[in-house]
């Protein structure tokens, strides 16, 4: 079996949020403030940890052993340095290199699934691959089209309710 035919093994529950925190800290050792920063950087601002967002997960992470705290001399931060620096361990190193190859078949598989598919562009309105006119999405100070004449009627009639009361 060639390794491009091996299974994928079974990856620890690795969350987005703790893959970005990882990442952070491969690329050099960081106090939290520096892991918030870093994977903000890394997202260009879509992922912004909270403070307990970010500090459960080096928690788990920690408790994991997939990061470890050193002495700020040891990863080049000032000595009298009070913040906790966090480090990837071997461990860490190795579920990321699991969950690059799971990203990297994954997008394989995407790939082959798309490939017979034809490419019209996102669905906008009057574009390239436009929803048919019957779709086409509403203005924004509009609510979209509702088909159901279910729950979906129900809803919207109460929260129109609501608001002219």
């Amino acid at each position: 079996m060639s390794h491009s035919e091996e299974p994928l093994k079974i990856l620890p529950l690795l969350t987005d949020i703790e893959y970005y925190i990882l990442m952070a800290i491969l690329i050099k050792p960081r106090h939290g403030i520096g892991i918030f920063e870093e994977v903000a950087h890394q997202t260009e601002n879509q992922l912004v940890l909270s403070p307990g967002t970010l500090y459960a997960a080096l928690k788990r992470m920690y408790t994991s052993r997939w990061i470890k705290m050193v002495a700020p001399a040891e990863a080049g931060y000032a000595e009298d340095e009070r913040r906790k620096i966090y480090v990837a361990t071997d461990q860490g190193i190795h579920i990321v290199r699991e969950k690059v190859a799971w990203f990297e078949h994954e997008l394989q598989r995407a790939r082959i699934a798309l490939a017979d598919l034809p490419d019209k562009g996102p669905p906008n309105v009057g574009g390239s691959g436009s929803l048919p006119t019957d779709e086409k999405l509403a203005p924004p100070d509009q609510d979209p089209p509702i088909r159901s004449s279910g729950r979906l009627t129900e809803l919207r009639q109460y929260r129109e309710s609501l608001t002219t009361r």
